[in-house]
């Protein structure tokens, strides 16, 4: 850093959470070497509130596979939730999901960026 020059300094703003599953927070790992019965990459989803975190592996990383590990894994296992929170990558930024959030009155949270750190918790798991 130069002389003189300002670092800049982004305060952290904590995300809220009202209960539990109320946002759910969701990222895909890939591509990882095949495993067993051909799926390559890992859904990951987690509740804020509990930080309760679980995996699936998938074969593909289509909308409609994402789509239907949210109905599924999410909706039908757990409870509607208010938020889903991803990045915008365009697995999670599509008309399909778009579509699955308006049907349940879900509201698609996205990070900044498609890599952001506010999802950083799930980065993690």
């Amino acid at each position: 850093m130069q002389r003189g020059s300002q670092q800049r300094v982004e305060l952290l703003i904590p995300i809220k959470v009202k209960s539990l599953f109320y946002r759910i927070g969701i990222d895909i790992k890939e591509p990882l070497p095949r495993i067993e019965q051909e799926n390559r990459y890992i859904i990951v989803k987690m509740d804020y509130f509990t930080k309760w975190t679980e995996a699936k592996a998938i074969e593909n990383i289509r909308a409609e596979t994402v789509a239907k590990f949210i109905y599924e894994e999410i909706i039908c296992r757990h409870n509607v939730p208010q938020e889903i929170l991803s990045d915008r990558g365009i697995l999670f930024v599509n008309q399909i999901i778009d579509k699955l959030c308006e049907n349940y009155q879900t509201k698609h949270r996205l990070t900044c960026s498609p890599r952001n750190e506010k999802n950083s918790l799930l980065k993690l798991s």
